[in-house]
């Protein structure tokens, strides 16, 4: 869709930094004449990769941490995660990967970094001051609009192939698990609320406009 984007990935190997390689990575970006790019980069990465030029926009997506954390669990554990194996021997659980506290709060790990508000208005703010987009994954039609507007001429997303089942077993989980989940991600889950009051107050604008758009 944007002929200077580039998708950042980099290569799981249990016997390299992996820090090492995401710095790479990010240098490689650096040096070619990609405009725009995604990947699972830490803030602190960014910061210290020297992208974030006094022009450079950062956009993000959050989600329900109940969700996020299941998928991400039933994913690691996957024959499409390079290291499920030694993920499955760490974790033998979710309740495992629930209560290690380096797994806890991962998107305000991404997000904010290490030193990270208790107040909310200080996350408001820290969050507006960063990011010039974030967008919400349990509203991804409408986020990936209002992305595609900054980005390029609005477009709504094409349906595509989930990268795991969502099955009974990951709904029974989120049921089962919701309760220690969002007590162990409490940051999490405060800034999936802060992103999601704001889109159900723009949700039904954005539809109307598009509409209002489509049939004059």
């Amino acid at each position: 869709i944007y002929p200077d984007y580039r998708n950042l990935s980099f290569d799981y190997n249990p016997l390299e930094d992996q820090a090492s390689e995401k710095s790479r990575v990010l240098s490689h970006f650096t040096q070619n004449a990609s405009k725009i790019a995604s990947g699972h980069f830490l803030y602190e990465e960014l910061l210290g990769s020297g992208l974030l030029r006094s022009d450079a926009k950062i956009f993000s997506f959050v989600r329900n941490p109940v969700s996020r954390v299941v998928s991400e669990y039933n994913y690691c554990c996957s024959d499409m995660h390079p290291l499920n194996a030694a993920f499955a021997k760490k974790y033998p659980t979710i309740e495992h990967y629930i209560h290690d506290e380096a797994e806890q709060n991962k998107m305000s790990q991404y997000l904010l970094g290490p030193d990270i508000p208790e107040d909310k208005q200080q996350i408001i703010d820290l969050l507006d001051e960063r990011y010039c987009f974030i967008g919400l994954q349990e509203r991804y039609p409408v986020s990936f609009l209002l992305l595609s507007n900054i980005l390029w001429k609005s477009s709504l997303p094409k349906a595509k192939k989930q990268r795991v089942l969502q099955n009974d077993t990951a709904l029974e989980m989120r049921k089962k698990f919701a309760h220690i989940i969002t007590e162990k991600n409490a940051i999490d889950l405060k800034i999936y609320q802060i992103i999601s009051k704001r889109y159900d107050k723009i949700a039904d604008i954005v539809w109307r406009n598009i509409k209002a758009r489509t049939e004059g």
